[in-house]
């Protein structure tokens, strides 16, 4: 017989929640890589994808011309993409950059 521990479950799922709201702040007011590293947690979540997706697209807007962080940038769009059309649009510009050995992104895209 398997013995199930409500308060166990229930302390988890609470500490579970509490860490995705820290998350949610981290990307609501951080920058760079910082907000990247928050956004692909909540990502595996599946919960914020949509909040991502919008937080992302603004970066997008503000920061692509900035090298190294435009790759973190296309990373999440890619991972947070509605579709697979979409999705191959970030990764292809991922490689793109990657394949450009004198860029400046290189290294970052090889990360990724």
């Amino acid at each position: 017989m398997i013995e199930y521990n409500s308060t166990k479950t229930n302390s988890n799922n609470a500490l579970q929640q509490q860490a995705v709201e820290v998350l949610r702040t981290v990307l609501d007011r951080e920058d760079r890589w910082t907000k990247v590293h928050a956004a692909e947690f909540l990502l595996a979540t599946d919960v914020y994808i949509r909040h991502v997706q919008r937080v992302f697209e603004k970066e997008l807007l503000t920061q692509e011309d900035e090298p190294k962080y435009r790759i973190g940038i296309w990373r999440v769009l890619a991972q947070a993409a509605p579709d697979l059309k979409t999705r191959q649009k970030w990764i292809s510009r991922i490689c793109e950059a990657f394949m450009d050995v004198q860029g400046a992104d290189r290294i970052h895209a090889a990360e990724t």
